[in-house]
């Protein structure tokens, strides 16, 4: 029942005890009696008090004067609303809220004439419930302007509209709205719109649907712990999370658009939808109590989360699904950077021309649990001395700027490729963690370049594409292998140089321009090219006990003095009559062994040796320890068959005792003992003969006999 009836029923109740005449009632019943009725009808009051709590009463705007809020005299109630009242705007009024002010809902009722509510100044309207505009007629506009004052309330409905009519809320600079529910306008973005006019404050707690929003340069601040969706898909300024609790959640189901900032302090948000890019002009910032869930699949979509800003995260956390993240802007630089040690992105595609992405902060790790796509500009390491990739790594007209750092590929399902059109790609270290998998070098890169080294843990290494492998550091082989194509692998560091692991490396062509010199380290390594397999431009290969090992078609260029092989050389001898030319030498002397070998019927191997001093048995034999070369050559046959060989060993002059005449000098030869062959040509730097067995040689005068004691020592004791 309606109050004002119970109010006529209660002002018809009989409140008056009459007694009739013909009744005789003593003067105890009669006190009796009327204190029954008065009792009945204070009873009734209070019900009627009760109710007027339980259902609010409707207090109507009716005008005039200033069209003031405060003037109690304009409201159908006689009096300014109360919190417990619903307030109704009727058609063609006009209403100034010129003081706080408060009532259970805010109704613009609908009509053929322009209705328009002010919240002026810094005042505000507090709407327990929810604030409906009603649908006007055409050519009219019903609308609240909140200003730059404060309209807070559980939600915002604005009817659709008449053709070219429409329900409008406006806000200017410093205005805000609180909506802890839905805002939902049911017309098109022709007919409803939420206006922002300067920097003012949406804070909302649900979804905002239909209509049109403009945003100005205003923040929308989702900041309730309610479930929440936002499925508008509209164009926002900045748009912020700031939920009550970290586990509170939001979904932007429908794509939008930040302008400028886009701030995840407190809760979660997901972005889910497919019809469209999510486009953030300036950062994103993911605080500590922030997550950001990206479940947009891109290979199937080929939507992308554009950014042209910085990526900052303060130790929340960024789950990429299978997304991608575009850093598009070509106006200026951007940074992933943050408190947080370690980032991770599934697809990262770089598209800046003129400008670079850096990592900085205090990020050292930056994981990829798909790709890097360069596509336009720099993306600069910075501080991340780590970067773990899964997919494709791919240069499409960018660039990369390594640092110090390392670039591991880590896929362990699937091949891997370093490509794109970039015909040259460069980076640090390169280290290949990809058990039973393998790295290829594919598209157009034709060089790769490392500043620093390349680590085989686990998988293979392919050259594929690249005719040339820069390393300036260390060569580390511990996986299943390297395939080297048909190109080249170029050690040129500055400082000394290791080529090592647990598995030998088989090489194309090496290329040796380091005058710090490769040192071999506990493993071979096999060089399979053909001419010119091995290039010396500069330093030495160390190879220790270790080998460097040619095959039958390799031979080796550009040896001479400071560039040779210091160690062990293992060159393959093919049938026929081959020549192959030993280019050692030891730690600062170039002696290389020139060799033709004669009728070879079965190919094999032979490794050569020098060493700068005399031969450890050379005073057992026939050669003149004074008159000689102070050095030593060793060559050992493995698995060649042959009638005979010419070797010619090389010496500096410096390796000849003063007084030797090299025209008198013989080569002995020794194996379990000495022999001698005939001499062929003999140089002041070199001589030739003809042998059939390997073993070690000496080179000098000869007539020297086994030493003989002439004279028996005598004790002295």
């Amino acid at each position: 029942m309606k109050p004002y009836l119970q109010l006529g029923l209660l002002r018809q109740t009989d409140t008056t005890f009459i007694p009739n005449e013909s009744e005789r009632i003593s003067p105890a019943a009669y006190k009796k009696s009327t204190a029954a009725k008065f009792i009945s009808s204070l009873i009734f009051l209070i019900s009627f008090l009760i109710v007027q709590q339980v259902y609010a009463q409707t207090n109507t705007w009716n005008g005039g004067g200033p069209n003031n809020w405060s003037n109690a005299g304009r409201w159908s109630l006689n009096h300014i609303p109360t919190a417990a009242e619903d307030v109704v705007v009727p058609n063609n009024k006009t209403l100034n809220i010129n003081i706080p002010g408060v009532c259970n809902s805010f109704t613009i009722s609908s009509g053929g004439s322009a209705t328009t509510v002010n919240i002026t100044g810094s005042n505000s309207l507090t709407v327990t419930n929810g604030v409906t505009i009603e649908a006007p007629l055409p050519f009219v506009t019903k609308m609240i302007s909140v200003g730059t004052g404060t309209l807070s309330c559980t939600s915002i409905t604005m009817a659709n509209p008449f053709v070219s009519a429409s329900c409008l809320i406006t806000v200017a600079a410093l205005g805000t709205v609180n909506v802890t529910s839905n805002i939902t306008m049911n017309g098109s973005a022709l007919t409803n719109a939420f206006v922002f006019t300067g920097a003012g404050t949406l804070n909302i707690g649900g979804d905002m649907t239909g209509g049109a929003f403009t945003c100005s340069t205003s923040t929308v601040n989702c900041n309730t712990s309610s479930i929440q969706t936002m499925s508008g898909g509209y164009i926002f300024y900045n748009l912020y999370v700031n939920k009550i609790a970290a586990a509170n959640t939001i979904d932007f189901s429908v794509p939008v658009v930040v302008n400028n900032d886009f701030i995840i302090t407190t809760g979660s948000a997901s972005i889910t939808g497919i019809t469209a890019n999510y486009t953030v002009d300036n950062d994103v910032t993911i605080g500590p109590a922030g997550t950001l869930i990206n479940t947009v699949n891109n290979a199937s979509t080929s939507r992308v989360l554009n950014v042209g800003g910085n990526w900052t995260n303060n130790g929340g956390t960024f789950t990429p699904g299978p997304g991608t993240v575009n850093f598009n802007t070509g106006t200026a630089n951007q940074s992933i950077q943050g408190s947080a040690a370690f980032q991770t992105f599934n697809n990262i595609t770089l598209n800046k021309p003129g400008r670079s992405l850096s990592v900085g902060g205090l990020t050292n790790t930056l994981n990829l649990n798909a790709t890097m796509t360069l596509t336009a500009g720099t993306f600069v390491a910075g501080t991340a001395t780590t970067i773990n990739i899964a997919n494709n790594w791919t240069n499409n007209g960018g660039a990369y700027t390594p640092g110090t750092g390392t670039v591991t590929f880590t896929g362990g399902t699937a091949a891997q490729n370093i490509n794109g059109s970039a015909t040259t790609q460069t980076f640090n270290n390169i280290l290949v963690n990809m058990p039973a998998q393998q790295l290829n070098v594919a598209g157009s890169t034709a060089t790769l370049i490392l500043n620093g080294s390349m680590t085989l843990t686990a998988g293979i290494f392919a050259a594929g594409a690249a005719t040339a492998i820069n390393v300036a550091g260390a060569w580390v082989n511990n996986g299943t292998g390297f395939v080297p194509g048909s190109g080249s692998v170029t050690f040129n560091g500055s400082l000394a140089q290791t080529i090592s692991g647990s598995n030998i490396t088989s090489f194309n062509n090496v290329i040796i321009d380091n005058g710090n010199n490769v040192t071999i380290s506990s493993v071979d390594i096999d060089i399979t090219g053909g001419a010119g397999a091995l290039t010396f431009n500069n330093g030495k290969i160390i190879t220790g006990s270790n080998k460097v090992k040619i095959g039958t078609a390799g031979t080796i260029t550009g040896a001479a003095a400071g560039k040779y092989i210091f160690g062990n050389l293992q060159m393959g001898i093919a049938t026929g009559t081959p020549t192959r030319v030993f280019q050692i030498g030891d730690a600062s002397v170039y002696a290389p062994i020139s060799v033709v070998f004669n009728n070879v019927t079965v190919s094999g191997n032979v490794t050569a040796y020098t060493v700068g001093t005399e031969h450890p048995n050379i005073l057992t034999s026939a050669i003149d320890e004074s008159r000689s070369v102070n050095r030593h050559w060793s060559m050992v046959n493995s698995g060649t068959s042959l009638t005979s060989y010419v070797p010619t060993f090389n010496w500096v002059a410096g390796d000849v005792d003063a007084g030797a005449t090299p025209a008198n000098f013989i080569i002995g030869r020794r194996s379990s003992s000495w022999a001698y062959p005939t001499m062929g040509t003999r140089n002041p730097t070199n001589c030739a003969t003809t042998l059939s067995s390997f073993g070690t040689y000496a080179c000098g005068e000869g007539g020297a006999g086994v030493p003989v004691m002439a004279t028996q020592p005598v004790d002295q004791t």
